[in-house]
């Protein structure tokens, strides 16, 4: 689910930046595959790229029959471009019930220590929020650590779902296989369907081609 009108906003955005990338020739993603459209969320740099991503997530919460309704949660984003995800999420719906928690990669050894940063997760529900995902083991793992800590994923949401089979031998999408592991909803801010909309709006025909046959 997204939030449409939030969801277009967000890719024409991504476009004018270049976040959101036509590729002829095809770039190979972490999953191995060739693909000729890719998302990078560490292109929106300014605070006009923030504010457009972060709507787009807090949209998609907020209009979700389930994660919409919930009062009081924190948002947990993986190191480390989820570190940077949750606290512009958290300003963005600026309220005083929902708060940010994320990770290190390594253990600090001086100061506080340890690897957990932001909120306590024990006994808290948690949403976790990253960019995107091609095999859904990011999000699999986010999971993991939440749980070891006392969590309880409450759902995910990611900037943009590729909408593909996480692997070459099944018909699930990456999000689905997280929603059958975890038993939680994964919502996008944008998805494969919205950009092919944009791209049949823009009259990129040879792009939406491109797509349809991957």
């Amino acid at each position: 689910m997204t939030d449409r009108i939030a969801a277009l906003a967000m890719l024409r955005h991504a476009l004018k930046i270049g976040a959101l990338e036509y590729i002829p020739a095809g770039r190979k993603l972490k999953s191995g595959r060739v693909s000729t459209h890719f998302f990078n969320s560490a292109l929106f740099v300014t605070g006009e790229d923030a504010n457009m991503l972060m709507n787009a997530y807090v949209a998609a919460v907020a209009e979700h029959e389930v994660l919409g309704k919930i009062a009081s949660y924190g948002v947990y984003g993986p190191p480390y471009k989820g570190t940077l995800l949750v606290y512009g999420f958290i300003t963005t719906h600026g309220g005083a019930n929902v708060f940010f928690a994320s990770s290190r990669k390594e253990a600090k050894d001086h100061g506080e220590g340890g690897t957990d940063l932001g909120g306590d997760l024990a006994g808290q529900d948690i949403i976790i929020i990253d960019d995107v995902t091609t095999s859904g083991d990011s999000l699999l793992e986010a999971a993991r650590y939440i749980i070891s800590r006392g969590g309880r994923v409450i759902g995910c949401v990611i900037a943009f779902d590729r909408q593909e089979r996480y692997r070459d031998d099944t018909t699930e999408s990456a999000a689905q296989r997280v929603e059958r592991e975890l038993g939680v909803p994964v919502v996008a801010a944008a998805n494969l369907d919205n950009l092919m909309e944009l791209l049949r709006e823009e009259g990129q025909l040879v792009w939406l081609a491109h797509i349809e046959r991957y």
